[in-house]
């Protein structure tokens, strides 16, 4: 098997992702689940190897438990999602430009942008200050947060050459 690279988990992110993004690996590896079971531990650090190395020995005889067990043990450490209400609150803050007000909004709503884009695009135009962009984006609403950030791109330049 090629070397398999990647991050080490320290406990500290969500650890979906690290059993994701690891699963990934191990599928385009065409792992076993024996090979899965002893290559997991390698990607630990911190937190994480100190968790793994209070298991009994021979403790783990399945992958599907394995994921579980570590799943269980950074729950804590889980990003929280985001709510159609959380996004609502995002408001662009007074002398703040439009790209770090889209770029705030952007990170904000990564996580649910995909279930409710139209929702999304909505609560976007609402915490927008009153300027040009808000005012097209009355005129012309768009439909998802694509759409409102190519719209807004056009203004961040205009905004940008003018602060010039």
């Amino acid at each position: 098997m090629r070397s398999l690279v990647l991050e080490a988990y320290s406990g500290q992110t969500d650890p979906k992702d690290h059993l994701l993004y690891f699963n990934m690996k191990m599928a385009i590896s065409a792992a076993s689940d024996t090979v899965k079971c002893r290559m997991f531990p390698s990607t630990f650090k911190g937190a994480a190897m100190a968790w793994f190395a209070t298991l009994p020995r021979g403790s783990i005889a399945k992958f599907r438990d394995f994921s579980s067990q570590f799943l269980i043990q950074f729950s804590t450490s889980k990003i929280e999602q985001v709510t159609m209400e959380d996004l609502y609150d995002v408001r662009q803050i007074e002398r703040e430009t439009l790209k770090q007000y889209v770029k705030r909004y952007s990170n904000a709503s990564m996580k649910i942008e995909e279930w409710e884009p139209q929702a999304c695009a909505r609560a976007f135009k609402n915490g927008l200050l009153p300027g040009k962009l808000n005012s097209k984006l009355s005129r012309k609403p768009v439909h998802s947060m694509t759409e409102a950030r190519a719209r807004a791109s056009a203004y961040i330049l205009e905004e940008e050459d003018d602060a010039f």
